[in-house]
């Protein structure tokens, strides 16, 4: 009997080592914000004593930070992103790592990652980073929103993000939100950026942008504000990031004429060192689920100036920041010149948004996951029935 009861109990210990692992699956760790939210999410379940591992198409700026964390690491190697052997290797992935349940990022790997769950009868998550406006009657995201009736539950990042899924799943799906994290103590130790490495003199007023350059986070009114501001300040503006309106931006600079005062940068790694050294960050995004930029600028005690949609609404107000109608450049360029004019508003404002910033802990999110997957895997275990739809 004793032999026997050792045998089940070991096998009990197994059992739950295994539903302690989970398996990740993104395109890509590039420079990111939803990459970057991953790499904290790793860090934070490790931590907690999870067995992590993240299924990757290739690699990227994040990938490091994933390693770094002792994350295990599946790349999987394809001809494209809709590559059919994509599924078919992360199915040998799944069988291979046997995880206790698997989260997918972004929509390529909600639908390759859902359909291969679902295969291989294994609970998976949908990550929800954007809102209703980013999805178009494409029949990508036709699938996607069939796939996700046989998700276990969906995580949003934002409000709006979790209000798209429950109009369209109408509760035959749990949706949460967890918001997103940021590392506090890394961006208050961040040093400040010398903008007089990049030729400035210390007269000069620094308007910063972080982001993906795409029609989303509107780069093009935000450059004629940018052109509007530079003739009336001594300013010069930065704006970070790569994307597909990288050479559409460079030439609307150039046809200005304020190529000498409108820098374009591509990816800053060290992007909290120059949050910390601007006079305001600005992000007129036409939609968003939970920015992330506009979070790191806060915590960096940056002012800032943003477009009034839902997503800013959300944990920003009049107290805490300057809004803008995004379609409109002479306010996006007023509310600059203000900012830049009245550092005594602007710093307030900024101490206020500050202080909301520190409670967005890497360890709260990660306590939050981790409870819903345990969540999960005790209906998995409990109630098989619920779960395998």
């Amino acid at each position: 009997m004793g032999r026997k009861r050792k045998y089940f109990a070991t096998k009990t210990i197994v059992c739950m080592n295994r539903l302690r692992r989970i398996l990740h699956c993104i395109a890509s760790m590039g420079g990111g914000g939803t990459e970057r939210q991953l790499t904290y999410l790793c860090k934070g379940l490790v931590t907690y004593g999870w067995d992590v591992h993240v299924a990757l198409l290739s690699g990227g700026a994040n990938l490091e930070n994933l390693i770094a964390n002792d994350v295990k690491v599946h790349c999987i190697p394809c001809r494209s992103h809709y590559d059919p052997i994509i599924m078919a290797r992360l199915y040998s992935i799944i069988r291979e790592v046997q995880p206790g349940l698997v989260q997918t990022w972004l929509p390529m790997m909600n639908v390759l990652g859902g359909i291969t769950c679902s295969l291989a009868k294994v609970p998976w998550i949908l990550s929800e980073r954007n809102s209703a406006p980013a999805y178009s009657p494409t029949w990508k995201n036709y699938l996607r929103r069939l796939l996700a009736f046989r998700a276990s539950v969906i995580v949003a990042n934002s409000s709006a993000g979790a209000d798209y899924w429950r109009s369209q799943i109408h509760g035959t799906v749990p949706v949460y939100v967890i918001p997103n994290a940021l590392p506090i103590e890394d961006v208050a130790s961040a040093p400040q950026f010398k903008w007089q490495t990049r030729g400035l003199s210390p007269d000069h007023k620094i308007i910063l942008y972080a982001g993906r350059l795409e029609k989303q986070k509107n780069i093009e009114n935000l450059i004629m504000a940018l052109g509007q501001v530079v003739s009336k300040v001594q300013a010069a503006a930065f704006l970070c990031g790569e994307g597909p309106l990288w050479r559409k931006a460079e030439f609307l600079i150039k046809e200005l004429g304020i190529e000498n005062r409108v820098f374009l940068p591509g990816y800053i790694s060290d992007i909290w060192s120059w949050m910390r050294s601007a006079d305001v960050f600005v992000s007129v995004s036409f939609y968003e689920g939970c920015p992330n930029t506009v979070m790191e600028a806060m915590a960096c005690g940056c002012p800032v100036v943003v477009s009034n949609i839902p997503a800013h609404r959300e944990f920003l107000d009049e107290e805490t920041a300057v809004f803008v109608n995004p379609n409109n450049p002479e306010d996006i360029a007023a509310a600059l010149i203000y900012t830049l004019s009245d550092q005594g508003s602007a710093l307030c404002r900024a101490r206020l948004a500050e202080q909301i910033a520190s409670r967005w802990s890497i360890d709260i999110m990660a306590h939050q996951y981790q409870s819903l997957y345990l969540n999960i895997i005790n209906q998995k275990m409990f109630k098989p029935s619920k779960q395998l739809r």
